[in-house]
């Protein structure tokens, strides 16, 4: 399934970059930020699990208005073991996710406003969980450009896996839930 979903972004990837057109904005000029790769790094929170993640971002096309983004994040389940149950620990487990990105492009000439979704692979951690799951996520958010190239983003949204701690005392689910997620992204 992995190596499935890496062979759908790398091609992704590819078409993005030859479909690009030149767009400009409301005055007629290029709109360079929608027209390069971006790679950011960013905060994220879902149930009880707090992290960090990488993520690239294809350029915006089909008149500026879609890009593809992959995400690889480093989430901490905070949880109790089953062979343990008097500690709260927090366990890292690995999570992929890679989705469509849609908007207008720039909205003012500093803002941009858009909407993701797509799928999510869990990869837990041997101390919670030995089932990898599949599931979906969506979100909205803001793309602020302060200080050109580098823009800061918010988003929030919802994760749902079906992801189970199995091993861990009462089997709570995780990766499900409202998601945030604050970042900076590099305009390459």
């Amino acid at each position: 399934m992995l190596k499935k979903i890496t062979l759908c972004m790398c091609m992704a990837l590819t078409a993005t970059v030859y479909a690009q057109k030149e767009d400009k904005d409301m005055e007629g000029r290029p709109t360079k930020a929608a027209q390069k790769i971006a790679l950011g790094y960013h905060l994220t929170d879902v149930q009880n699990s707090f992290g960090f993640g990488l993520n690239i971002t294809s350029p915006y096309f089909l008149k500026n208005s879609v890009a593809v983004r992959l995400r690889g994040n480093l989430p901490f389940l905070q949880h109790i073991p089953t062979t343990a149950p008097a500690a709260t620990v927090w366990s890292p487990y690995g999570m992929l996710q890679l989705g469509l990105v849609g908007g207008d492009g720039i909205v003012k000439k500093n803002m941009r406003f858009y909407g993701e979704g797509g799928v999510v692979f869990i990869m837990p951690n041997d101390e919670f969980s030995a089932n990898s799951t599949v599931g979906g996520y969506g979100l909205f958010g803001f793309e602020f450009f302060l200080a050109k190239p580098i823009a800061f983003h918010i988003e929030m949204g919802g994760m749902g896996t079906g992801g189970t701690a199995e091993k861990s005392a009462g089997k709570p689910i995780y990766a499900n839930g409202f998601l945030t997620n604050v970042g900076v992204r590099l305009m390459l």
